[in-house]
């Protein structure tokens, strides 16, 4: 820990074959930092696949921690940082403890009801509400009514205070904090271009934090950008976060503008794609500017799901649009999900089938259960009637990692305590969820299974 910290920070995210530029705990160091804090903070994505959920060895690198302590995680690494935060505050019960990131943020009520350890939670992005918190706790201030955006215990109650504004991503503020961070650990490169959506996926995150789609200034993009492309070790792949960068063709043509200079050949620029948002001229000219990845929300090979979620477009001109993709990028990556709500068993095989054709046409595969994320349209909707599969719980919960079986069984037990903290460890009750299991194990093995079924059917 650096000496004298105000706070430690922890970006507490599962780790992934390719660890990713934890860029919103950078957002967040930095606006610290310009409030004047000293600020201790660690990536937890650094640490090994088994000692990541080892109880046990985290505790013990939090030893050093400051007084105050924030986490920021997704939804699916919230039970450890609720067992961690547990421990801590058994053992030290002047720490302060403060949780932020959408894995809190959407709950923040529902956690403060069930867990009196945790002291409060940041709504939104923390940017103007954490600094205030750290500096009220120093000033021996225990009253927090004042601080926008921030969930708290107001003696026996929880109270939610009035949101705050989202603050901005500053380039110039982000700068000194990068350079203290080791750039070669990281295989991606994030860029925050977007807030939020515009579009209204039922199942989709993206705009509970950020319930209005705001683009952010160009230039500032550019400057975080540029900056990178001067360091010796950064990541070779930049990722543009943005849901809908592609459909604002003025603005990213400004941006290929950029991107297409010679000094940055030696990096690769990726980006979300809309499948009925694209045509061969932008797909040509983004890879002429060094753009050689797009990842497409295919989302499902049914179309009666299609139709049902309003994706604006039929399995069959989705598949056309990415046999085009595959004659310019180098990676083409289709997301598909399984597990909707009002899925039957002949939509997932026919997503089954889409998977099988796209594999082989050599696209990069993303294909989930469907997670009733908080705050999400369909877990308004649904959310009332969710099943527990112990069988899948390492699915929803660490997907990357060697599974600890003395904590599994641990957040196990919590999930199913809590389960409206927790509904993402759940699924929606659905024919295509109980087919999938009644099958086969791997999803593969229904495929092979089913060769006929989709034979029959000739979809394409």
């Amino acid at each position: 820990m650096k000496k004298n910290a105000d706070i430690t920070l922890i970006n507490f995210i599962l780790n992934a074959p390719r660890l990713w530029l934890p860029m919103a705990s950078i957002v967040l160091t930095a606006s610290l930092r310009k409030k004047g804090f000293i600020v201790d903070f660690r990536d937890f994505q650094m640490e090994t696949p088994n000692s990541f959920i080892d109880l046990d060895s985290l505790e013990a690198t939090l030893k050093s921690a400051s007084d105050i302590i924030g986490f920021s995680c997704y939804s699916h690494a919230l039970p450890y940082v609720l067992l961690l935060s547990q421990r801590l505050k058994k053992k030290a019960p002047h720490k302060k403890v403060i949780l932020g990131g959408i894995g809190a943020s959407v709950i923040a009520a529902e956690i403060l009801d069930a867990f009196e350890f945790v002291d409060a939670v940041a709504i939104g992005d923390g940017q103007e509400s954490l600094p205030e918190f750290v500096e009220c706790i120093l000033n021996g201030g225990e009253d927090y009514g004042h601080i926008a955006g921030l969930a708290w215990h107001n003696g026996g109650r929880t109270q939610i205070n009035p949101p705050g504004k989202a603050g901005a991503i500053v380039a110039t503020s982000l700068i000194p904090v990068l350079e203290e961070i080791p750039l070669e650990r990281y295989g991606v490169a994030p860029i925050v271009t977007g807030r939020g959506c515009p579009f209204k996926c039922g199942f989709c995150s993206a705009r509970v934090m950020d319930p209005v789609y705001q683009k952010r200034d160009l230039e500032e993009i550019k400057e975080e950008i540029s900056y990178l492309n001067t360091r010796e070790n950064c990541p070779e792949n930049i990722y543009l976060l943005d849901e809908a960068f592609i459909t604002d063709r003025d603005r990213i043509y400004r941006f290929l503008d950029f991107s297409g200079q010679d000094r940055f050949r030696q990096r690769h620029f990726s980006c979300y794609g809309r499948l009925n948002r694209v045509e061969e001229s932008l797909m040509r000219d983004m890879t002429r500017n060094h753009f050689s990845s797009i990842l497409y929300g295919f989302e499902s090979g049914s179309n009666r799901i299609l139709q049902k979620i309003a994706k604006g477009f039929t399995v069959e001109e989705a598949i056309e649009n990415v046999k085009l993709s595959k004659k310019y990028f180098q990676i083409v990556t289709a997301s598909f999900v399984y597990g909707y709500p009002f899925e039957t068993k002949e939509d997932f095989l026919e997503t089954l089938y889409c998977r099988w054709l796209l594999h082989n046409m050599d696209v990069n595969i993303h294909f989930n259960l469907l997670s009733p994320l908080p705050g999400t349209g369909f877990y308004k909707e649904y959310g009332h009637d969710l099943v527990f599969s112990k069988h899948l719980i390492s699915k929803q919960c660490a997907p990357y990692v060697a599974n600890n079986l003395k904590n599994l069984n641990t957040v196990i037990d919590l999930v199913r305590a809590y389960p409206l903290i927790f509904p993402n460890y759940y699924h929606f009750r659905t024919e295509a969820v109980a087919f999938s299991h009644e099958s086969a194990r791997f999803l593969d093995e229904t495929l092979e299974k089913n060769f006929f079924y989709f034979k029959k059917r000739q979809l394409l």
